[in-house]
């Protein structure tokens, strides 16, 4: 028979390392966490879209030319 040299509190620890709740274990868990954390710092709610302004001014121009 294999003795166990572990406490009790150790065995709970290892087996929580190896433990999954959905889809990450919790290692990976804590690597897309500090991930989302650096992306959200980067973050720019004050930017335009520029696309808009572009077209805008393709419309301008081509009802110029087509009026003409």
């Amino acid at each position: 028979m294999k003795e166990n040299n572990m406490s009790p509190t150790e065995g709970n620890l290892q087996e929580e390392q190896n433990f999954k709740v959905g889809r990450y274990s919790a290692e990976e868990r804590k690597e897309k966490i500090s991930k989302y954390r650096a992306k959200r710092t980067q973050r720019n709610f004050n930017k335009t879209i520029k696309v808009i302004k572009i077209i805008r001014e393709f419309i301008l121009h081509y009802t110029m030319i087509k009026k003409v």
